[in-house]
């Protein structure tokens, strides 16, 4: 059974951070270390230890489909190219999300497809019920909920470009030495999302 996951409710994209806790790996420190300063130091400047708890959990899963070069370049580029590393890190952290992005997203890229609603997004979570009992328990709140992180999630890792009710799905913005490695050394279904095109 496929391992689904509402987290992209609740705590969607959290790139800052994501890069407080990505430098603290790249300094050396362990993952108690990490855990420590994130929670009890509140490194993630999150009000609730709860909130912090949970967000650090899900960051780390998250930060560890990185690798070394992947992680530096998470840290060190421009703010377009770190929010597609990020991106391709939940794309391969959270089941659910890929799914949608390789067979609705990326569907309409190359399909040269402008536009997607928040209605395709409910449309792919209700077929997704009919496949999955673990999807089928979830309320219709708890879909609708979802489907706004999964648009929000792409908004703020550059998949789509909203303007009120429109959303324009795009490629996001990765500058050439990450396309390059990621053709070479990426997740190919993950990289073929990020980048746009079949390879």
């Amino acid at each position: 059974m496929n391992k689904y996951m509402t987290a992209l409710m609740n705590r969607p994209f959290m790139y800052i951070e994501s890069k407080r806790i990505a430098e603290m790996m790249l300094q050396g420190k362990s993952e108690e270390e990490c855990r420590y300063e994130a929670i009890e130091l509140n490194a993630l400047q999150m009000p609730s230890q709860d909130r912090r708890k949970t967000s650090y959990k899900e960051i780390s899963h998250r930060l560890f489909f990185l690798d070394d070069f992947l992680l530096e370049k998470f840290r060190d580029s421009d703010a377009y190219t770190a929010k597609a590393i990020l991106a391709y890190a939940i794309l391969q952290a959270d089941q659910l999300y890929y799914e949608f992005m390789r067979e609705v997203y990326l569907e309409k890229i190359l399909l040269l497809q402008k536009e997607l609603t928040k209605k395709e997004v409910l449309n792919f979570l209700y077929k997704k019920a009919e496949q999955s009992e673990v999807v089928n328990k979830w309320g219709d709140n708890t879909k609708e909920r979802l489907a706004v992180g999964f648009m929000q999630m792409m908004r703020e890792s550059g998949f789509i470009v909203s303007n009120h009710e429109e959303h324009q799905v795009k490629r996001p913005l990765i500058n050439q030495g990450v396309r390059e490695y990621l053709r070479k050394n990426g997740i190919k279904p993950a990289v073929e999302i990020l980048l746009g095109e079949l390879l």
